[in-house]
């Protein structure tokens, strides 16, 4: 077994892996490795290849964290509240039709609602990784990742 296809089942254990955690680090991680698989095609050395993953890895998931904190740091610091919640996200699993649901979050299921903007009325929110953005009495405020 050659080197790049070494790179691909490994990129593809990491595609993998991701889709059942659903954290992007991973998928970053795995597009290094299809980095290397290329560069394995091109027969470049196992420490070229070894050191182009490593840093394309560590270039994007660095660049992925700050993107991520910046956008964090920014709902918590246009909000007026002192919350500790604010900026932080939970998973959604599935959305009612009043666009409600409960989440887990901190060890308990919480009421949350979707704070819409008035351009995106018309769509269904989809499941997925949202923002805590405020807090209305028992309801959490949520928005979705971008």
């Amino acid at each position: 077994m050659n080197d790049s296809t070494i790179w691909w089942i490994l990129c593809g254990l990491l595609v993998a892996t991701e889709l059942t955690i659903g954290t992007l680090y991973l998928l970053l991680i795995a597009l290094g490795c299809a980095l290397a698989a290329i560069l394995g095609y091109f027969d470049a050395s196992f420490s070229f290849q070894i050191t182009a993953a490593a840093l394309l890895s560590m270039i994007s998931c660095g660049l992925l964290y700050q993107l991520r904190k910046n956008k964090t740091s920014s709902i918590a610091s246009t909000h007026n509240s002192n919350s500790l919640d604010i900026g932080q996200i939970v998973q959604v699993e599935q959305w009612q039709f009043n666009d409600t649901t409960e989440v887990q979050y901190r060890g308990a299921q919480w009421q949350a609602k979707l704070a819409r903007s008035s351009t995106a009325m018309h769509t269904p929110p989809a499941p997925g990784a949202y923002i805590i953005t405020d807090i209305q009495g028992s309801f959490l405020i949520l928005q979705a990742c971008s």
